[in-house]
């Protein structure tokens, strides 16, 4: 169960990165060797940076109950071709809550951070870091944090979970 809970916020932080961005800019970002040669490679790349209203929950599995959640989610964007695709982006929300059934409010947030790069080959490697931390005004607390790797290459596709931790107090 757990795990089909995690597969899915995989699911939905690879799909959360699609959104479309109004503001996109693209630039010339150029690199040149360590040992001065004239050999200068060129890469393009978009940035987009938007913040936007939420309104959402979470299940508080330490107190049986919904958090209803208000507040701003941020997202930022990068990304860059060069021999592939380079995608970065950062989700980051800072609201506060009320319990649904004891009426706590609670204030903190959810940053998430990922990379996802695919090769000419097609070949695609994905890291999500995702740590969601609230507190309520008598001190207790609600965190968890997992990192999660998906990998697909040569039409086999592997997802493993590390420093998966959840907690409240």
């Amino acid at each position: 169960m757990k795990k089909n809970l995690l597969f899915g916020l995989l699911v939905l932080s690879v799909c959360s990165c699609t959104k479309s961005f109004s503001d996109n800019t693209t630039a010339p970002e150029t690199l040149t060797s360590v040992n001065k040669k004239t050999s200068v490679s060129k890469k393009n790349y978009a940035r987009s940076k938007i913040t936007e209203r939420y309104s959402g929950n979470y299940f508080d599995s330490c107190r049986q109950e919904n958090i209803i959640l208000t507040g701003t989610v941020t997202y930022t964007t990068k990304e860059s071709f060069s021999n592939g695709y380079y995608l970065t982006y950062n989700i980051e929300l800072k609201a506060t809550g009320i319990g649904e059934r004891t009426g706590k409010s609670f204030h903190g947030g959810i940053k998430q951070k990922a990379t996802v790069k695919t090769n000419v080959e097609g070949d695609t490697r994905s890291i999500i870091n995702y740590k969601l931390k609230f507190i309520s005004k008598s001190g207790e607390h609600i965190t968890f944090t997992q990192i999660a790797r998906f990998v697909s290459m040569n039409g086999q596709t592997k997802v493993s979970f590390d420093n998966i931790s959840d907690s409240c107090k």
